[in-house]
């Protein structure tokens, strides 16, 4: 990321990457849960 010039600008710029950071992941996490069964198929179980 490049110099802001101002603190506030570089606060909206940087919520707004880590908000489509974490998007990305909600995204890879719920393909992942449809493949796994949520980490059935893996052996990922709680009796």
């Amino acid at each position: 990321m490049q110099a802001r010039r101002t603190c506030k600008q570089l606060e909206t710029d940087a919520n707004r990457i880590a908000e489509g950071i974490i998007e990305k992941f909600k995204i890879i996490e719920k393909d992942y849960d449809s493949h796994t069964n949520h980490g059935m198929n893996d052996g990922a179980i709680f009796p």
